[in-house]
């Protein structure tokens, strides 16, 4: 009984989280004025929980900021359906009580109204005195609360800032916090001065000593200088917020990536930003790479990993500019990437 009460504490704490993170003013296009996207950028949720904005969103054009939304926006819904899918898995912890059983599914499907668009909140009083005993009647309530929250998350699903809020359902999965008292304080959340413009993870230096493809940026270990990834400026915030996790390169124009292997950390640098030194400003690490010919890229690849709403067709013409010798024969090299941390 206690270490289910401990669950419950866990999970109120993180509808806390998730209500504030919902109460956040709309940043997107659709729900702006018609001066355009605000000039602070979007909120970014972490895999962590944490809050975040793009760091250079100052320097994207009005173009490069559409696409970044769409982007974004397009990945959180995926993940939020990973998450429904999650939620819906036979549990395989211990197995509960019949009604201990009913309040897990309640209280899980509270957190879903919490993600999607504020509208669970409406849950917080049935949910409040359902923890303290009361019978299971408030649980039909609770349903009711939750089918609206739906309707309007499906009515709302186009607006890119409300599937931003709707990535934050990863924190529902992710915390684990032994003691309620070490949850963080959330009560400032829903100002929106009080989001960080970037996450301060580590004292990296700026790596401004590039030589022959390498920068001068410890991997962690504090061993190797890390090789240089080139991106253009519009990608940046996609491979910040995590839109991005994949880049194509032609490694006959490239040759100091031939030997890079799954594991091997890069220094992501911007190639035509305004830090003309190319400083990284993350640090990615390759999950996989994959060497297929030109003409087999997919669509999926390109929409999915890539930020090309277009498909393959538009990342096909992205490379060859890229790489005025690339043919149809020639073979090319995916690596697939994750960012370790940013660069602040």
């Amino acid at each position: 009984k206690i270490i289910t009460k401990m669950r419950l504490l866990r999970r109120m704490h993180a509808i806390a989280l998730l209500a504030s993170c919902a109460a956040l003013p709309p940043s997107s296009p659709a729900e702006t004025d018609e001066a355009g996207p605000s000039e602070r950028g979007p909120v970014v949720v972490n895999k962590d929980g944490s809050l975040g904005r793009i760091g250079n969103w100052a320097e994207l054009s009005e173009t490069e900021r559409q696409t970044a939304f769409q982007a974004v926006a397009a990945r959180n819904a995926r993940r939020r359906e990973a998450l429904l899918s999650a939620s819906r898995a036979p549990a395989t912890h211990t197995p509960l009580t019949s009604r201990a059983s009913a309040r897990r599914s309640a209280l899980g499907a509270c957190v879903g109204g919490a993600l999607g668009f504020g509208a669970g909140l409406a849950c917080g009083a049935p949910l409040g005195s359902w923890l303290l005993g009361a019978e299971a009647g408030s649980a039909a309530a609770l349903g009711a609360a939750l089918a609206l929250s739906r309707r309007g998350a499906v009515q709302s699903a186009d607006a890119p800032s409300r599937a931003l809020r709707a990535e934050g359902s990863d924190i529902a999965d992710e915390l684990n916090v032994p003691d309620p008292s070490a949850v963080p304080d959330v009560s400032d959340l829903s100002d929106p001065s009080a989001v960080p413009d970037g996450t301060d993870l580590s004292d990296v230096p700026d790596g401004s000593d590039i030589a022959d493809g390498s920068l001068d940026v410890p991997d962690g270990s504090g061993s190797a200088p890390l090789l240089r990834l080139d991106f253009a400026p519009n990608y940046v915030p996609l491979i910040l917020s995590g839109a991005k996790q994949a880049t194509t390169r032609f490694l006959d124009d490239e040759p100091h990536l031939a030997g890079v292997q799954t594991g091997a950390r890069l220094g992501a640098t911007c190639d035509g930003c305004a830090d003309t030194t190319r400083s990284p400003f993350a640090v990615l690490e390759v999950e996989r790479v994959d060497v297929v010919l030109f003409t087999d890229l997919s669509d999926e690849l390109a929409r999915d990993l890539e930020g090309f709403p277009g498909g393959a067709a538009e990342l096909q013409a992205a490379l060859r500019g890229f790489y005025p010798s690339l043919g149809e024969s020639h073979s090319v090299s995916v690596f697939h990437f994750s960012v370790v941390y940013e660069v602040v």
